[in-house]
């Protein structure tokens, strides 16, 4: 009789720990149907480690760990391209860690979080845990600069040192021409050398 109480006790236990959920309790990401949470002492300690082996490469030290089963469909319909779309429909930014397979990282209002996402065919294994930064080089932004870049090119021009018909200019006595300055306020020379070569100067 205490061998059966003991039984039904520990079955009750793991039920407990493993537990069905809709969403990642800490990052929000909406889950598909048959999803779990496991919280057994073990399988959270495991992740960790495989985490925060990825972690160090960048600096960063780790809390919070998640462990999260999600169902393989039978057609494999949901991968990790569903749940990145997923993830940006609750705000977050999914990037890749450099160099690592299986390994991203998620942003999201100065947040942080590494993420484990592996595949079998029997489910899908996602491990999450917060960051206390943001890893160097995994910038999810860009920040666009507005000031039009100007380069320096030198073009290859015909040996007989013809100038396009588009671009008419004068001949000066230092084989030198220049055309008008316009209204952007570039100015364009163009130096005719004797050996067959066109620069011109932007």
């Amino acid at each position: 009789m205490l061998v059966l109480l003991g039984f039904f006790a520990l079955q009750n236990i793991h039920a407990q720990k493993i537990a069905p959920v809709t969403q990642s309790p800490l990052t929000g990401i909406n889950l598909p149907a048959g999803s779990k949470l496991d919280k057994r002492f073990l399988s959270v300690t495991g992740a960790q480690i495989l985490l925060e082996a990825e972690a160090k490469k960048t600096g960063a030290a780790l809390k919070s760990t998640e462990v999260l089963y999600l169902p393989v469909t039978a057609d494999n319909s949901y991968n990790l391209d569903v749940f990145t779309a997923a993830a940006k429909e609750t705000g977050w930014e999914v990037s890749p860690a450099a160099g690592a397979k299986e390994y991203y990282w998620l942003q999201q209002n100065g947040r942080s979080v590494l993420m484990y996402f592996s595949a079998s065919k029997k489910t899908i294994d996602v491990y999450f845990a917060e960051s206390n930064q943001a890893p160097a080089g995994n910038t999810t932004t860009q920040v666009q600069n507005d000031v039009p870049q100007q380069t320096n090119t030198v073009t290859e021009q015909p040996a007989n040192n013809t100038v396009p018909e588009q671009q008419p200019q004068q001949q000066t006595q230092d084989n030198t021409t220049a055309t008008p300055a316009i209204s952007t306020g570039f100015k364009f020379n163009t130096t005719n050398f004797d050996d067959g070569w066109t620069a011109t100067e932007q």
